[in-house]
């Protein structure tokens, strides 16, 4: 891909973690300098000693019981913060590679249950994905309510789910409570 190095040039959106540095930041010609480090990007900016002024937005939490418009909110939500339609990741199917590079990852709470099934421990991805992708929305279904299982690896897994939800909406600059596709802004 050629770039035109003669007038100020906007960032070109290469891969999920240069779309959060690039948001509302223009590059001089002067000072910006190009490298291929990632295999997949087809290319990746070394910011030299000028930046202009942009603010990375942070993460949004969506919580709410199943069913009830999530993924509906999340979508119109991020495409009116981005300008463009949002990658979606599923938690049921994607891998954590795919999760990283998402706009939204929906059905969270799925692979918090299908980590704890491989017999590892969640917290540690949580924390990776909150960090390296903090402006992603976060979709978590609220798995505590009714009646508490009898098998320990549910009331396990709930729990979990539950403190990591925790986690998140601490973490998160804004968290939203979806029922009946109404979201209420909590935080």
């Amino acid at each position: 891909m050629q770039l035109k190095k003669d007038k100020d040039v906007l960032f070109p959106p290469c891969s999920r973690r240069h779309r959060i540095a690039a948001r509302g930041i223009w590059f001089k010609k002067t000072e910006i300098f190009w490298a291929l480090p990632y295999p997949k990007c087809m290319i990746c900016v070394k910011i030299g000693a000028y930046v202009g002024e942009g603010k990375e937005e942070r993460m949004v939490l969506v919580t709410g019981g199943v069913y009830q418009g999530k993924l509906a909110f999340a979508r119109q939500f991020m495409e009116r913060r981005l300008a463009y339609a949002p990658v979606v990741a599923d938690g049921r199917t994607a891998s954590f590679e795919q999760m990283m590079e998402a706009d939204i990852i929906s059905q969270f709470h799925f692979w918090i249950r299908d980590t704890m099934q491989a017999g590892e421990d969640p917290w540690q991805d949580a924390k990776r994905l909150v960090d390296e992708n903090p402006s992603a929305a976060i979709l978590l279904a609220q798995v505590g309510c009714g009646i508490v299982p009898m098998d320990p690896f549910e009331r396990g897994y709930r729990e979990t789910a539950g403190r990591i939800g925790c986690f998140l909406a601490e973490r998160a600059e804004t968290v939203y409570l979806v029922n009946c596709g109404a979201a209420k802004q909590i935080k």
